[in-house]
């Protein structure tokens, strides 16, 4: 499905790290060795899916909020993106085994399919195209 013009930078991103989590989860299936694990989960977090939370957390809720939008999924989304960056904290001091690894990518994972299957589909159906285009992703 083509994404409103206004989403398709974030659809995308989001796209690239699911990706992302789901190369890594073959590699916690496969049982990579765990320091090269690490170093990748670690890489993702710091220098792919870091900035995009970030960015979404200063620009994409506010704009949904501003926007009057279903206060439950901007709460959801919120509280997913708080226990995301609690295990990415753990995660550089985390040395036994990989379950918190698989956990963290799974969450990861999950939070970006509920983004782009409920927010971002219920954000095109409700938000006026003018509205959406504001959107400066």
């Amino acid at each position: 499905m083509e994404r409103a013009k206004a989403l398709q930078s974030l659809s995308k991103w989001q796209e690239k790290d699911q990706q992302s989590c789901q190369r890594l989860l073959q590699g916690v299936r496969v049982q990579q060795d765990r320091k090269a694990l690490k170093k990748d989960v670690l890489s993702f977090w710091n220098n792919e899916l870091q900035q995009h939370m970030d960015t979404e957390e200063k620009i994409l809720l506010p704009f949904l909020s501003q926007q009057h939008f279903n206060k439950d999924l901007i709460n959801l989304v919120t509280r997913e993106k708080q226990t995301i960056r609690l295990l990415a904290q753990r995660l550089p001091t985390h040395d036994d085994g990989v379950y918190l690894y698989e956990i963290f990518l799974n969450l990861v994972q999950q939070h970006l399919q509920f983004q782009n299957k409920v927010v971002l589909t219920k954000m095109e159906k409700e938000i006026p195209a003018p509205q959406l285009a504001q959107l400066k992703v």
